[in-house]
């Protein structure tokens, strides 16, 4: 059997590079096409139904999408062997289309066309690779009652989020035999609108070590089991684009024009970074001082619980200690942190999420006030007192979406912050509920909490010495905050204002973050107790 992968490279008479492989004898043969390096192998050969092939730039991803589509002609599937690949923009094929023609001519010559009237690949023997294209969930009437073998998303992370995507598993359908792979196959790069929702279905994090991610295995309520992994690729996998284009990374840098957050995802394929994104640059440079170890809080300050509603998508609660006093904060390492009047620091939160990205679990009031009571009783912030036999507590109050002081959701005589105040029975005891004020949501806030939020993290940056009173920080306590920390770096600026962030994403923990921050709060003591974050 002929060896697949290409293991020389050389020029034809028309200067064009052709590959060459092992043959049984183990010389070398030329051929139409073959696989570039180990990762494209991997991705062709991948068994599972649904694979990514993932990379920074210029790995070649185009080239093996295509030719994992080739693969299904003339193996006798004929017109059964419906084949898609799209993008956002019909546009976008033009460079697409180019090499194309530039695998399939060589095996098929006259064999196969393209018909630019209807846009796609026809083969003699019946099979048809069409291109097309789905940018919001409202297009997928073009796809209704269709069915394909083999359907390919061309930079998946360049949709808003993965609907169009999950949409079409229903038209990958065949007549064929169930011994027949019906494939779900799509490239993307570490960046994009869509990049924290890939991230968390292939389970990615930081910068590749190997080929292949993890093999994610799923048994739907029909008991069929659906399989799912990443392959990873990069520039030196490119093995025509090195050659032709030697620079390519050095051009990748410049284009980067220092922003090395961009930089990491762009030449080094990072996952922990959404290249272009609202705060991923500030984390990239300041994310060992944004993030804070655990430490035990000084009986001055404030505490306030900042929150945004949800039931379809999330409902966020975060626990605030304001720094009121100034006071340096004492690290349970024994470090210490000069304070400034002002700094806050995020030390705990609740998420009302199913556990899958921007999906809530639509909760009532009285079970997300049990919720957040349960949690300050948890973390020891809800305390019985030992002299009275009363509970007591540090977070009496907070700032909220100003959603709730409308009509509420089942009686138009109160709104949902009054619902809220009405107190709760956790374990057969009763606790008293949340008295909110309603956040700034006057015009333009959320951009003045965007750029206030942006500010206030990169102040954590400021060498102690250099300080000043106005250097106000916000600090997040990683290990109580891991919904921030999953959220807050990947999130992306809005395209119609660089100034804020897309509403489009999981920003829930954003919005309750910059609620906290623009409150006016009134300067009070918490308690003598000292307490844990």
């Amino acid at each position: 059997m002929t060896d697949m992968l290409a293991r020389e490279w050389r020029r034809d008479e028309t200067g064009i590079y052709v590959p060459f492989v092992h043959d049984d004898d183990y010389k070398l043969t030329q051929t139409a096409a073959a696989p570039m390096s180990m990762s494209h192998l991997a991705f062709l050969s991948a068994g599972e139904r649904e694979v990514g092939l993932a990379g920074n730039r210029g790995g070649g991803k185009t080239r093996a999408l295509l030719m994992d589509a080739a693969a299904n002609v003339g193996r006798g599937y004929g017109a059964r062997a419906r084949m898609v690949i799209i993008r956002p923009s019909q546009r976008e094929f033009t460079d697409l289309i180019k090499e194309a023609d530039d695998i399939f001519r060589p095996v098929w010559g006259k064999h196969y066309a393209f018909n630019r009237n209807k846009n796609f690949f026809e083969w003699g023997t019946g099979e048809v690779l069409e291109l097309s294209y789905f940018d919001t969930p409202d297009d997928f009437g073009l796809y209704q009652g269709k069915s394909y073998i083999w359907i390919g998303f061309e930079e998946l992370s360049l949709w808003s989020d993965l609907r169009c995507y999950f949409l079409m598993f229903s038209v990958l359908r065949s007549t064929l035999p169930t011994t027949v792979l019906r494939k779900m196959r799509f490239t993307c790069n570490p960046n994009g609108p869509a990049h924290n929702a890939i991230k968390y279905r292939f389970g990615l994090s930081g910068i590749p070590n190997s080929i292949c991610g993890p093999r994610i295995t799923e048994v739907g309520e029909d008991g069929v089991e659906a399989s799912r992994r990443m392959i990873f690729c990069s520039y030196e996998d490119n093995v025509l684009l090195r050659r032709t284009e030697p620079h390519y990374m050095r051009d990748i840098e410049q284009a980067c024009a220092g922003d090395k957050a961009q930089l990491m995802a762009w030449k080094y394929g990072s996952w922990d970074i959404a290249s272009g994104g609202a705060f991923d640059d500030v984390f990239f440079a300041h994310g060992d001082t944004i993030y804070e170890p655990p430490f035990t809080i000084p009986p001055s300050g404030q505490c306030f619980l900042a929150y945004d509603d949800g039931q379809s998508r999330p409902w966020a609660c975060l626990f605030l200690w304001i720094n009121t006093e100034g006071c340096d904060v004492i690290y349970n390492d024994g470090t210490a942190q000069r304070g400034i009047p002002g700094d806050v620091h995020v030390i705990g939160e609740c998420y009302g999420w199913s556990g899958k990205p921007d999906e809530g679990r639509n909760m009532s009031i009285p079970e997300i006030v049990s919720e957040v009571r349960t949690y300050e009783i948890k973390q020891g912030w809800r305390w019985r007192d030992v002299m009275t036999g009363k509970w007591k507590g540090l977070f009496k109050s907070g700032v909220a979406d100003n959603a709730i002081f409308s009509p509420g959701r089942g009686d138009e005589l109160s709104n949902l912050s009054e619902e809220f105040l009405a107190p709760v029975k956790i374990a057969g005891e009763v606790h008293p509920g949340i008295n909110f004020e309603p956040a700034d949501k006057s015009p333009g806030s959320r951009k003045r909490g965007y750029i206030l939020m942006r500010e206030r993290l990169i102040a954590t940056g400021v060498p102690q010495g250099l300080r000043r009173r106005e250097a106000k920080a916000l600090f997040v306590v990683k290990d109580m905050c891991p919904n921030f920390a999953r959220t807050i770096p990947v999130l992306q600026r809005s395209k119609k204002d660089r100034d804020d962030v897309n509403d489009e994403d999981e920003a829930h923990i954003f919005d309750a973050c910059r609620y906290g921050l623009t409150h006016e709060y009134r300067p009070v003591m918490t308690t003598g107790r000292r307490w844990y974050a």
